[in-house]
């Protein structure tokens, strides 16, 4: 019984034309909204300084997002290195060359892609074991 008192006074709400009135203001304000916009941006006489600062401010912000989506990459090579490490020590008894131990991942990846040989001489023919491909290689 509950249930059918909450649908009929849904109903009477839904018909008695309020959110039709709800709605048309809404279009009104957004389109009020719009205007003001457009008004603010394409004033002849400091619209262009608006837009430029509005475009520096994205540009600035598309910067700041490339650098932390490079950082964050940068620091999980670094995770993975480090597992690997720990994970070749465990199995051979043998820790990761000295050489690599300052080395950035990047310098790391580049050294296995480029061929140069690891401690044991085991490259593969196209010099690349699979640790620290390049974005080319991926």
């Amino acid at each position: 019984m509950r249930n059918d008192n909450m649908y009929e006074q849904r109903t009477r709400y839904e018909d008695s034309g309020f959110m039709g009135m709800n709605t048309s203001l809404l279009m009104f304000l957004a389109g009020v909204g719009t205007g003001a916009a457009l008004m603010y941006f394409m004033d002849p006489d400091r619209g262009r300084s608006r837009r430029a600062l509005v475009r520096d401010q994205a540009v600035g912000l598309t910067n700041d997002a490339r650098e932390a989506i490079n950082a964050t990459t940068e620091d999980l090579s670094n995770r993975a290195y480090g597992i690997y490490a720990e994970t070749r020590k465990a199995v051979t008894g043998s820790a990761v060359p000295s050489n690599q131990d300052n080395q950035s991942s990047a310098d790391r990846s580049d050294q296995i892609n480029t061929g140069q040989a690891n401690e044991s001489g085991s490259n593969t023919e196209s010099g690349n074991t699979g640790i620290g491909r390049s974005a080319a290689q991926r």
